[in-house]
C-alpha cells in the first residue's frame, strides 16, 4: 500500500481526468451565469433609475402646471371682482358720454 502525506499531495502530477474537466466546465458555467446575472441586475437598476427620474420629472411638471392654474385662477377671480365693482361706474360714464350732448362748432 502506498501512503501519501499532505506535503506530497501538492507535488503529485496533475492529470486531466473526466471529473476535473467536468468541474472546470461547471466552474466556467457558474462564472458565466454570475456575469449574466450581474448584467441583468445592472440592466434592472438602470431601468428602475430611469423610471424614477421620469416619475420625478412628471411630478415636478404636474406641480408646475398646478401652480400656473392656481395663478391664472386667482388672476381671473381678481379681474371678475374688479369688473363687478367698477361695472356701474363705467355704465354711468358711458351713458353720460352718449346722452350728454354738447353743441360745439368744429373748426374744420
Amino acid at each position: 500500500m502506498f501512503l501519501v502525506t499532505k506535503h506530497q499531495i501538492s507535488f503529485l502530477p496533475l492529470r486531466s481526468s473526466p471529473t476535473r474537466k467536468s468541474r472546470k466546465r461547471k466552474l466556467q458555467r457558474t462564472k458565466q451565469a454570475e456575469q449574466e446575472a450581474q448584467a441583468e441586475v445592472e440592466k434592472y437598476k438602470q431601468k428602475a433609475n430611469k423610471i424614477s427620474k421620469d416619475s420625478n420629472n412628471n411630478i415636478s411638471e404636474t406641480r408646475k402646471t398646478l401652480r400656473a392654474r392656481v395663478v391664472v385662477t386667482l388672476r381671473i377671480k381678481g379681474m371678475k371682482q374688479s369688473v363687478a365693482s367698477n361695472k356701474q361706474a363705467v355704465i354711468a360714464h358711458l351713458l353720460q358720454l352718449v346722452c350728454g350732448i354738447k353743441q360745439e362748432l368744429h373748426y374744420n
